[in-house]
């Protein structure tokens, strides 16, 4: 049996308005965070974080007992420990720290390291062999820049200066005492206050060489001196806040040296034993945050001196679900990082949330049930109703509580519920919800009772109708519903609908309305789906078709909502975005997402001069001056959810509501500013096809060359805004190769093939959740060489090569011209100095002297005829041998003129021994060629003296001259004795005449070779049938040169 309110007690009722305030007092005392949580899923190596920090160039990083994670915004890169010697030296990471000069310093299980950017490797930076292999707590930094590394080694300091790692603990003499180091608190570089685990708890003065033991004693009367302390962070110059293993936080005085507790759930109880506080955190805007292993994420608040939990609880429902919480870390943006031991991380940004979200249990009574919500109506001034699939809720804003109203289907009473839908109030102060599928439903809130009317379960209702999605009520009492694009008029007091089906009115009768805008004074629009728009007037029951402007410009158009402004505007929620109309009927159009996407809205509210507006995922607000959108985000405390944009609406509390699948957000306005970040991409990776990533780019401007043959390459950027790293888009230019900027996908990647050799350079951009694109500081120079034979230096050592080669072959050529010019010369004075002994051979004084006694023989016998003709022949031969020698060339013609004449004179000599022929080849110019002289003369003496004369008969001189292509052939053939009995008859004869032959074909072979004619001179001794010598025949291959 359900008890509704007015069936309680007066004690009861007392009880609960009593339990009701106390919650309302505790949760408005404190913000409620909503986070996001980054596990095992997006890439975590483990969920048991044990610090987080951020490295100058944006990353996150988080240490865990199981790896080392390097955070962008998009992906989690991990790394662990294996062989390579540059490689972690152990997988449990205790604490990170960035130091003043950049470096990031990593302290393990077993000893300290540097992370390498460049190599994106580890440095064993610990010179000390404990420190090398201890394991690491805290490190820090003191005012003077010098590094403090504190564990289970003791206390080490790195002097910057000299680079030189030092043991304080050593220094000290404290080396049973001063170890087991959590904490360091600078007062000074000099002096410093030391936490330890269970080893006591120090006040260090360097230059005193003292280190005074600290005994705690609280104003409880503990007093201890081996305590377990945590960490330390000042509140003022006199007090600090230190955490411990069991007491939670207590103040400590600097100058009294007192502790103190602190109010909150921190301080020491009986309850909690294990008040356990691993990290006390204060952000850039000097809040303390406190990480607790029992109660979560904690506040010191300066104001009040005492602590508050953000966790959630039994007293405070809607807070944080950490778990056991171990550090705490604020980023660039503001974002606080919470480090937990079994949920990974959660983030939440505490300087920009506007929007809670009300999350749903149906085993808290006062949180939501589990539903998806559908409407909200404003009931008083601090309450409204919220429909659901489930039902509805009655929802106190004020103290954050809600009250259910949940049926069953199933149960054909009056008392189910399912899909409310919309809510309308009558004269009496009761509320009739419309539903989709069971009819409508009065609800009395003095009474809690509920009445449903639905045509399969109700008789007390004349024709209801089942689906109802929007209703208002005229001033008479009755209510107008729209269901499934018909009309329906009902009269509450006499329980009857008028439909379609039992009335004729044309308003009635109506189809497929989408939407009813009521304007007041009973009167209402209906609009349809395309835009048509009728105008009813209740009270004069009149019906106008007012057209349709906005199907001309959006044909395919389909309104959803539709508010109409003072000044004559009017808005509509549709499938094509939000439109705008104005006074003057002129169009424009807003939408959530860039073309291409989902561009409906759902719903939307006006507020001052913004108008909110959202579809099935986001929010955001149009600010009309402007233009711009902006939605929100996850820095916000606004977390992608299915949300139903329909149900948008303002309550009287002044804040924003929209329903969702699985809850319902509450939007503050007035906290909701923007603030304007410049977004920055970088690149964070760069690979070459087929290759491991290339050096980092961690500065605003990188220089990169590529080899010909690497001109494929991609990269990936991130604009390190972790909050809204969903939201953003980005694109890429290559400067010098690009005319456009290029989009990138969400794996944020761009790429390049064949790039063309020459100097780029590549740009990015990020475009920020308002729409502004922001063009990054960050380029990169890129420089793509050309083969080597494309190569300055190549076609300069070509251009030098063929220069040489250009020389070598001019200078080649000049000697080989100086060359022939001296072998031209040789030759001549060879030629001449073979002419004057041809000449000599020629003048035989032998041969003179014979032909004179020839003549004197004539004489002698008288022979006047005879000695006159011998005369006259012997000395026109001697003048023709004269003129030929001072010639180098003569023509054929000469050389035959001499030398018949000269076998005439021989003739005449030997009384005609022997006779002669001359032949000469058809198509031979005689006096056209060109000749050497003097050349036949010697084989023809020869062949007459040593061939013809010792012949036992008349011999026969023959001599032929033929033409070849390139040359003459000259035969000179006797038949003679032969060379053989030539030889035999003169074995002691001078060797006058070989050196006149030898001589003869010197100037043969050099005249050929001037002429470039391979000519040989043949010699063949011919034979009879017998084998008997039958003469001799000389070949001499003369080149063929023309006198012209």
């Amino acid at each position: 049996m359900c008890l509704t309110f007015g069936q309680m007690s007066f004690k009861v009722k007392v009880l609960l308005f009593y339990c009701l305030l106390c919650t309302s007092n505790l949760v408005q005392s404190q913000e409620n965070y909503q986070c996001a949580q980054i596990g095992l899923a997006e890439g975590l190596s483990d969920l048991r974080i044990q610090d987080i920090v951020q490295d100058p160039y944006g990353y996150l990083w988080f240490a865990t007992l199981d790896g080392l994670n390097r955070y962008d915004g998009y992906t989690i890169t991990n790394y662990y420990r294996d062989t390579n010697s540059n490689s972690l030296p152990n997988n449990a990471i205790h604490c990170l720290f960035t130091d003043s000069q950049g470096e990031l310093w990593i302290g393990t299980g077993n000893g300290l390291v540097k992370f390498n950017y460049n190599n994106q490797n580890f440095i064993r930076s610990d010179s000390s062999s404990k420190l090398s292999h201890s394991l690491i707590r805290i490190i820090k930094e003191d005012p003077e820049g010098n590094l403090y590394v504190g564990g289970s080694a003791g206390l080490f300091r790195l002097d910057r200066k000299k680079n030189q790692w030092i043991s304080i603990t050593n220094y000290l003499q404290r080396i049973q005492d001063l170890i087991f180091i959590r904490d360091v608190q600078f007062l000074n570089s000099d002096h410093y206050f030391v936490t330890t685990e269970k080893k006591g708890f120090y006040e260090i003065e360097l230059s005193k060489h003292s280190c005074k033991l600290i005994i705690y004693d609280d104003e409880k009367g503990l007093c201890l001196e081996d305590i377990m302390m945590y960490e330390m962070e000042s509140l003022n110059s006199e007090e600090l806040l230190i955490s411990f293993l069991t007491p939670g936080i207590n103040k400590f005085n600097i100058k009294t040296g007192k502790f103190t507790s602190v109010a909150g759930p921190l301080s020491e109880s009986k309850e909690v034993f294990w008040n356990t506080v691993p990290r006390i955190y204060k952000d850039h805007h000097n809040r303390i945050w406190i990480a607790s292993i029992h109660f979560g994420l904690c506040e010191y608040l300066y104001t009040k001196d005492s602590i508050i939990s953000y966790s959630n609880s039994n007293l405070n429902p809607y807070g944080i679900h950490t778990g056991p919480l171990v550090c705490i870390f604020q980023d660039k943006q503001n974002n606080i990082w919470l480090g937990t031991r079994e949920q990974g991380i959660l983030r939440f940004n505490p300087e920009r949330q506007c929007a809670f979200f009300y999350d749903q249990d149906d085993y808290q009574k006062t949180k939501l049930q589990n539903s998806s919500i559908n409407a909200l109506y404003q009931t008083d001034d601090q309450s409204a109703l919220i429909g659901s699939q489930e039902g509805f809720s009655l929802f106190n804003y004020n103290n954050k509580t809600f009250t259910n109203f949940k049926g069953e289907a199933k149960n054909k009473g009056n008392n189910y519920l399912k899909g409310v839908t919309t809510f309308d109030e009558d004269h009496q102060g009761n509320y009739w919800l419309g539903t989709s599928g069971l009819g409508i439903m009065k609800w009395n809130p003095k009474t809690y009772q509920i009445q449903g009317y639905n045509r399969s379960s109700s008789q007390t209702m004349l024709f209801p109708e089942d689906f109802i999605f929007q209703s208002i009520h005229f001033s008479d009492g009755k209510i107008l519903t729209l269901g499934l694009g018909r009309l329906s008029l009902i009269d509450i007091y006499k329980l009857k609908t008028t439909t379609f089906r039992n009335s004729k009115k044309p308003y009635i009768n109506l189809k497929d309305i989408e939407l009813i805008y009521e304007l007041g004074q009973d009167k209402c629009y209906f609009l349809k789906a395309n835009g048509t728009t009728y105008l009813y007037d209740y009270t004069q029951d009149t019906l106008i078709n007012k057209g349709n402007l906005l199907s001309t410009i959006y044909p395919r158009i389909s309104i959803s909502k539709m508010v109409i402004e003072q000044t004559g505007t009017t808005w509509f929620a549709s499938n094509l975005g939000l439109i705008k109309m104005d006074k003057d009927s002129c169009l424009s159009s807003f939408i959530l997402e860039s073309k291409g996407a989902n561009v409906t809205i759902h719903g939307f509210q006006k507020i001052d001069n913004t108008i909110w507006m959202a579809n099935n995922h986001k929010l955001g607000k149009l600010d009309l001056e402007t233009g711009k959108i902006h939605l929100l985000t996850e820095a916000d405390g606004f977390y992608q959810k299915q949300l139903n944009g329909q149900s948008l609406v303002q309550l009287n509390n002044g804040l924003l509501y929209v329903g969702c699948k699985d809850g319902l957000y509450e939007i503050q306005p007035a906290k909701f500013i923007k603030p304007k970040i410049n977004y920055q991409a970088r690149l964070i990776s760069f690979h070459i096809l087929n290759k491991s990533a290339i050096q980092y780019c961690l500065t605003d401007r990188c220089h990169y060359q590529l080899k010909y043959q690497e001109n494929y390459f991609s990269f990936q950027l991130s604009a390190f805004q972790y909050d809204e790293s969903k939201e953003l888009q980005y694109e890429y230019k290559l400067v010098g190769y690009d005319q456009d900027w290029n989009q990138m996908g969400k794996d944020r990647m761009g790429s390049y093939t064949k790039v063309n050799p020459g100097s780029y350079t590549l740009q990015f951009r990020v475009k920020s959740v308002s729409g502004d694109w922001i063009i990054s500081d960050q380029t990169v120079d890129l420089v793509v060489l050309p083969p080597f034979w494309q190569t300055k230096i190549f076609l300069f050592g070509i251009f030098i090569f063929v220069g040489l080669i250009i020389y070598w072959f001019i200078q080649f050529k000049l000697q080989t011209v100086q060359r022939e010019e001296r072998l031209r010369s040789e030759f001549e004075i060879k030629l001449h100095e073979l002419e004057n002994s041809a000449l000599r051979t020629q003048m035989n004084p032998h041969f003179i002297f014979n032909c004179l006694n020839t003549i004197n023989a004539f004489v002698q016998k008288n022979d006047r005829t005879n000695a006159g003709l011998m005369i006259s022949k012997f000395s026109k031969l001697i003048r023709m041998i004269l003129n030929h020698s001072k010639e180098k060339r003569i023509s054929l013609k000469e050389e035959l003129d001499a030398l018949e004449l000269y076998i005439q004179v021989e003739s005449t000599r030997f009384e005609s021994k022997f006779e002669y022929q001359i032949q000469i080849a058809p198509g031979i110019y005689t006096e056209g060629i060109e000749f050497p002289s003097l050349i036949f003369q010697p084989f023809v003496e020869n062949a007459i003296l040593h061939g013809l004369l010792p012949l036992n008969k008349k011999g026969l001189l023959s001599i032929s001259i033929i033409k070849g292509e390139t040359h003459l052939l000259c035969i000179i053939e006797d038949n003679g004795i032969g060379r053989d009995a030539a030889k035999k008859l003169r074995p002691f004869q001078s060797h006058q005449k070989s050196y006149g032959l030898e001589i003869t074909l010197k100037r043969i072979e050099l005249f050929n070779l001037e002429h470039k004619f391979p000519g040989i001179v043949n010699i063949i001794d011919l034979k009879h049938p017998d084998g008997s010598a039958a003469g001799t025949r000389i070949e001499l291959p003369i080149a063929l040169s023309f006198a012209f």
